[in-house]
């Protein structure tokens, strides 16, 4: 944020932007527990793709410090739809195989973070891209996954819609 695409100042990152997601993380934490709890999984991981998108969006066309605090606050929101998602993992899998799916998700989740990380880190060493431009391909391919993902949802009914007539047919 302190780079030319944005212009602000490390005082105003570190003292009036970044404090923002924490303040927004720990007051959103509950409500989007209790909104799990009410709604169940899927409506709430929902939510926090949408708020993933508006940060994102807000990160890549907005410039001010009012702006940025906005995108903070959307962050706080998606960091903490995170137990929402955690939830959902644990309602669809056994209770003795909770330690290997926290230990798959978590390690999934880490790795494409670190892989992520890595690559932007050595796109913007080498002047191969600016920030903004990571962020611009990581915007397309947001949408791309949002595209595609009403595919695969048919392609999964219609594997549970075959399992479950073979089922019936096997009775």
């Amino acid at each position: 944020m302190t780079g030319p695409d944005k212009n602000l100042t490390t005082e105003q990152v570190t003292n009036h932007i970044f404090p923002v997601w924490t303040y927004s993380y720990i007051c959103v934490l509950v409500p989007v527990f209790l909104l799990t709890d009410w709604l169940r999984y899927k409506p709430v991981v929902v939510f926090q793709c949408v708020n993933l998108f508006v940060t994102t969006a807000l990160l890549l066309w907005l410039k001010s410090v009012p702006a940025m605090q906005v995108m903070q606050f959307f962050y706080g929101v998606v960091t903490a739809s995170e137990v929402a998602y955690f939830s959902y993992i644990y309602s669809v899998v056994d209770l003795k195989r909770y330690r290997k799916a926290t230990s798959y998700s978590r390690s999934v989740q880490l790795l494409g973070n670190t892989v992520g990380s890595v690559l932007g880190q050595l796109l913007v060493s080498f002047n191969l891209m600016s920030y903004n431009n990571i962020l611009v391909v990581y915007s397309g391919s947001y949408f791309n996954c949002i595209f595609l993902l009403p595919a695969s949802c048919q392609c999964h009914s219609r594997a549970c819609t075959f399992i479950a007539n073979t089922l019936d047919k096997k009775q």
